[in-house]
């Protein structure tokens, strides 16, 4: 009853002391500059979210730079990249990605000719396709001047590669920067190379003219970040190919025509054997 008493009699005394205390409370916060840290604490942090979201999908995207089939047209039936031989007589590999669906697929040579080619293996798991030309035009090659490297290559080691970002060969030149491509892929190499649309499916070689791998993507958000499949697994993947997917086996160079050349020569040694697919 005494406890009602008070109550009845200060309960306006008391609402009015909490009311100031509150008003008290949010003054020294808006006057300390809380609630402008809060606000800026969670900006940073949700812009440093989205910008980091949006930088991974970047990647993600332009790991897919070359893998997209960059073309210069948004027609989507044409398709442009590299490709290079396997053999003498005709067999070609590149990416898969290039003519994953295409209706029809043919090859350009250093000299403008064009061939028609068929499809005679996909893999993909590393992104390989290995074509073969049907062109009768075509005349085999006597011998490939580079052989196919079985071991992993060596960080800081340089490297080249020829493509076909445009209506010629370009050639470009770096270094091998690590052993695993994308987030690690221990599928591909990381390679400090300069790598446009069109050089996917070019190979990457040291300089002894081993071929060490197959370009087939590039990172945008780091200068020069171009990833390419390792020649062992490329190797793996031929292993693949049914005997009765081949007119005839055809069997990989082991005798290396670029060793102790100058690059130029090399060059033009190999310029024969890529092709624009």
């Amino acid at each position: 009853a005494v406890i009602k008493t008070l109550w009845s009699k200060y309960r306006l005394n008391a609402a009015v002391a909490a009311s100031v205390a509150i008003i008290a409370v949010f003054a020294t916060m808006f006057s300390t500059g809380y609630f402008s840290k809060t606000r800026a604490t969670n900006s940073n942090y949700s812009a440093l979210r989205r910008e980091m979201s949006r930088e991974i999908n970047n990647i993600k995207k332009s790991q897919n730079a070359i893998i997209r089939n960059i073309q210069g047209e948004s027609t989507p039936s044409e398709f442009g990249g590299t490709g290079f031989a396997l053999s003498g007589d005709g067999y070609i590999v590149t990416n898969l990605h290039l003519i994953k669906d295409a209706h029809s697929v043919s090859v350009q040579d250093n000299e403008g000719e064009t061939y028609k080619v068929k499809v005679i293996h996909t893999d993909p798991a590393y992104d390989i396709a290995v074509l073969q030309i049907t062109d009768t035009a075509f005349k085999s090659f006597k011998s490939l001047p580079y052989t196919f490297k079985k071991t992993i290559s060596d960080v800081g080691e340089n490297v080249f590669t020829i493509g076909y970002p445009k209506d010629t060969f370009v050639y470009g030149r770096g270094y091998l920067s690590s052993h695993t491509g994308y987030l690690g892929d221990t599928v591909s190499y990381q390679v400090s190379i300069d790598a446009n649309p069109g050089n996917s499916g070019g190979p990457l070689l040291d300089d002894r003219g081993n071929v060490i791998g197959v370009i087939n993507a590039k990172l945008t958000q780091s200068n020069g970040a171009t990833i390419a499949i390792k020649s062992s697994n490329l190797l793996r993947s031929l292993e693949k190919i049914q005997e009765d997917s081949l007119a005839k086996k055809f069997e990989l160079n082991k005798k290396n025509g670029l060793a102790g050349l100058s690059r130029k020569d090399q060059i033009k040694k190999l310029q024969d054997y890529i092709f624009m697919v």
